[in-house]
């Protein structure tokens, strides 16, 4: 499976699922938007990735989803508690997605935090 790399624009993510379904983003600044691109017309999911520069710090908005058109996606976390991004430095963080309805919706699972 390819590994896509994206990075931010005035705290905006892309995320193409027409390119990749896992994708590694280093955090250079705050993310304040996640935007959800070609999504599949059924059931898929997609992995993210997410590292902190050498400088760490930065928010992330792990939550913050939104489509094309920017319509807010809702994210469903186990136990309704949205995960907070580890903000360290050179540190890790990996993120699972799964949507039922071609991206309407998504259900987010943390692969694990603080790596590194």
């Amino acid at each position: 499976e390819a590994v896509g790399t994206t990075t931010s624009t005035s705290g905006v993510v892309t995320i193409d699922l027409a390119e990749a379904q896992t994708y590694e983003v280093t955090i250079k600044e705050t993310i304040t938007q996640f935007t959800l691109l070609n999504p599949p017309d059924d059931a898929s999911s997609f992995t993210l990735k997410i590292v902190q520069d050498s400088t760490g710090g930065y928010a992330v908005g792990i939550d913050t989803f939104k489509n094309n058109a920017g319509s807010t996606i809702p994210v469903y976390w186990s136990g309704s508690v949205v995960p907070i991004v580890t903000t360290t430095a050179d540190k890790t963080d990996i993120y699972s997605f799964i949507t039922f309805d071609s991206g309407a919706s998504l259900y987010g699972v943390p692969a694990g935090q603080n790596f590194g």
